[in-house]
């Protein structure tokens, strides 16, 4: 979900290109679906991140000021971003030392509240963890124009380095999901527009090509992307002509998109690491659900009617989730 603010607004940004998607068929709950679900799913409620497993929901990090948290691929620790006001710093917590590590160091030296301070503070955010260990985020850090670039972490490495790419992003980005080889990435591309607004697409960057190309585009945006486990599909919230948000999943090759909710104002999904299962998010009164549903990915369609996983109040959906096995 495209966020309010990180020391600028990161609005919803109207996209001026059409797109011809599919009309959804869902199937009957299936035997499948309503069997046990396994892994870990991480999210943020409240400033602290909460970690749901088949046993319940618990707060692992009790920050009041986390954001974007990130499983680890053992889930022996978690990548979040703390918000230090006008500056945020990728931190990776160890679960079993319960002790924290921050990665990025962007607090100016100068005068806190000053025009310097706000002026030279960096931002970090949207960790995402792959699977082969290495571990990507967001920041603005060293960049004459201040746009939001991808950095990379190697794994068992603490020196961040900025991602291999051609420089096309029209524009910052975020919402950042590795592949599980770490190979390649997914984000959203928040692009500078003119008279009647900018725009937002999903993009997909091939680190060892160095090429980087849009996949998803709709009439009001395309954003929170998700790639299958082995990389063929990703699922995008897309808006349409009404502002309703609603998951697509498109085949990367093909370009072939077919919609999987209606209605829903869904966003944020994120697939198992089964590729069996997607969860995602719903607003309610006061907050946000999660939600899962089983998904058959080659018929591009949910086959099965989604269970409600948590219900609480101040889910950050902004900050999306993270499963693992």
């Amino acid at each position: 979900m495209v966020r309010g603010s990180y020391a600028w607004e990161r609005a919803r940004f109207l996209l001026i290109t059409v797109v011809m998607l599919l009309i959804p068929v869902v199937a009957p709950v299936t035997a499948a679906q309503s069997g046990d679900l396994a892994g870990e799913i991480a999210f943020v409620r409240d400033g602290d991140v909460w970690v749901w497993t088949p046993d319940g929901s618990e707060a692992v990090v009790e920050s009041g000021a986390a954001m974007d948290a990130s499983l680890s691929p053992t889930g022996d620790a978690v990548a979040y971003i703390e918000s230090g006001g006008s500056f945020s710093n990728l931190v990776i917590f160890d679960r079993e030392t319960e002790r924290n590590t921050r990665i990025t160091d962007n607090e100016p030296f100068v005068e806190s509240g000053s025009p310097d301070y706000v002026a030279s503070s960096s931002w970090a955010i949207d960790p995402s963890w792959s699977a082969s260990g290495r571990l990507g985020f967001i920041s603005d850090r060293d960049a004459p124009d201040r746009l939001m670039q991808l950095w990379l972490v190697e794994a068992n490495a603490r020196n961040p380095r900025i991602a291999p790419g051609n420089g096309q992003d029209a524009g910052s980005i975020e919402h950042l999901e590795l592949s599980r080889d770490g190979s390649s990435a997914v984000y959203t591309v928040l692009a500078a527009g003119g008279p009647e607004g900018g725009t937002t697409y999903v993009a997909l960057r091939d680190f060892r090509a160095e090429e980087t190309y849009p996949i998803a585009e709709g009439v009001q945006g395309a954003y929170d992307p998700t790639l299958s486990p082995d990389g063929s599909r990703v699922v995008v919230s897309i808006r349409d002509e009404a502002g309703i948000s609603d998951l697509w999943i498109i085949e990367i090759e093909s370009g072939v998109a077919s919609r999987l909710t209606q209605g829903l104002q869904a966003t944020n999904a994120t697939w198992s690491p089964d590729g069996r299962s997607l969860a995602y998010m719903t607003p309610n009164d006061q907050s946000f659900t999660i939600w899962v549903a089983p998904i058959d990915a080659e018929q591009q369609m949910l086959s099965g009617e989604p269970r409600k996983l948590v219900e609480e109040p101040g889910i950050d959906a902004t900050s999306g989730m993270s499963w693992i096995e």
